[in-house]
């Protein structure tokens, strides 16, 4: 996740400011066996709280969502996609990140992965401090796990785009 914040008028905010609007694309991605990749993640003010999430983060000035989601992946699990599908799936949430309060709105993209052809992640100070790990989740693995995944209805939209 980065601290870079857009408001109404696509201006950065002071990362201190509440309420932030903050753009963010979020990618389904699927590997040739129909499993998801999620990254587990934690708050490092509640290290104990951890979740499980799909890859992406904020829209940067200049970008289209497509080029977001692209460098958001490849920054975050190294891995290098092509053409992501919008859902036309969103989620509006309210939390609180690391002392701040967000006001995030995410669109979602499928990604269908034919090869697993990586490079090295390139986090962020952030992201190293807060994620934990990297799971391809089968929809079996899911739906017997107790762990906490974002978005809330992940395994329902799963369900559906394996149909």
């Amino acid at each position: 996740m980065k601290p870079h914040q857009l408001n109404d008028t696509g201006t950065t905010k002071s990362k201190n400011d509440k309420n932030l609007p903050r753009l963010a694309v979020r990618a389904l991605i699927i590997n040739p066996e129909g499993k998801v990749l999620l990254i587990q993640g934690r708050d490092s003010t509640n290290p104990t709280n951890t979740w499980w999430f799909t890859p992406g983060g904020g829209i940067e000035i200049g970008e289209t969502p497509d080029q977001a989601l692209i460098r958001e992946v490849l920054e975050e699990t190294g891995l290098i996609i092509e053409n992501p599908v919008p859902l036309g799936r969103e989620r509006i949430s309210k939390f609180r990140f690391e002392d701040t309060e967000y006001f995030q709105k995410e669109s979602f993209y499928l990604v269908r992965l034919r090869t697993l052809d990586t490079v090295s992640q390139s986090l962020t100070e952030i992201e190293k401090r807060t994620f934990l790990a990297q799971k391809w989740w089968s929809l079996e693995e899911l739906s017997a796990s107790s762990a906490i995944f974002y978005p809330t209805n992940l395994i329902s939209w799963i369900e559906e785009i394996l149909r």
